[in-house]
């Protein structure tokens, strides 16, 4: 049974932070008022949320589709795009929507024919690339590996990359290789 938070806890806090993220976003929702000159209610803001919502499980859909494939069917720049709509809806949320289904289709249908990138015992590698300026704090590579090995019993490689990385460029690529070649070597024993 979970314990019961307390003042102790610091409950007390998480109740005065959440009130003022509240306020934040009554301040966001009257300034979109004034600037569209139309009002958001809470009809219209749970629709683009429920909008929202249906793109989140499309590219999720996507994301198990192609990296569940024998063969890797989207490569890495498609996957860019499908996750860039789902952050910014291109500024059209149907047209979104309807872009992730046709690209859940082309997956399928590569996925039938065996189409795809790289050779079916390729090395998957996936990039967590944080939005520029968005790393909140220095634990979260370990957070998101923990997270990795715990629900999918994967390995994470954590590479801190600098914004303004030209001279890094040959340590980079030989890290990358090396991830490559220890992977590969896993596998034969």
């Amino acid at each position: 049974m979970p314990r019961q938070l307390s003042d102790r806890d610091g409950l007390g806090r998480v109740e005065g932070l959440c009130a003022f993220v509240k306020t934040q976003l009554q301040m966001v929702r009257r300034a979109l008022a004034e600037l569209s000159g139309e009002e958001l209610d809470d009809e219209k803001l749970a629709a683009g949320i429920r909008q929202a919502n249906v793109v989140r499980r499309y590219l999720r859909y996507l994301r198990e589709l192609v990296f569940t494939a024998q063969r890797c069917p989207m490569g890495a720049l498609e996957m860019l795009v499908a996750e860039m709509f789902a952050i910014h809806f291109c500024s059209d949320r149907d047209e979104t929507i309807e872009i992730l289904r046709d690209m859940i289709e082309e997956v399928k249908s590569r996925t039938e024919m065996n189409k795809g990138v790289g050779d079916s015992d390729a090395v998957r590698i996936f990039w967590v690339n944080p939005v520029a300026g968005a790393s909140h704090c220095t634990l979260e590579g370990r957070i998101i590996a923990d997270y990795v090995w715990e629900t999918l019993g994967m390995s994470v490689l954590e590479i801190e990359v600098s914004p303004v990385s030209d001279s890094m460029g040959a340590s980079l690529g030989t890290r990358m290789e090396a991830l490559v070649e220890t992977v590969q070597q896993r596998r034969k024993t």
